[in-house]
């Protein structure tokens, strides 16, 4: 276990700060990147999915799932 010191969480707030620009300003011109947006904004891939789903492409569960799987595992 680390421990948490003042410039491990500067560290870590320039990190999380580079995170958070980069999912506000990705451009979701696409099924695909609209999904990875959505799911970096909610965290939750069952409610990303669902709203996929409610705009009529609920044929790409299974190719969505693993397309996501692979972004996010790979980071």
């Amino acid at each position: 276990m680390r421990y948490m010191t003042v410039d491990r969480a500067r560290e870590e707030i320039d990190r999380l700060q580079q995170y958070v620009d980069l999912v506000e300003s990705y451009e979701a011109d696409t099924l695909e990147k609209f999904i990875i947006k959505k799911y970096a904004l909610t965290g939750n891939l069952e409610k990303t999915l669902d709203l996929v789903h409610s705009f009529g492409f609920g044929m790409l569960y299974g190719v969505c799932l693993s397309s996501i799987g692979a972004f996010f595992v790979s980071g």
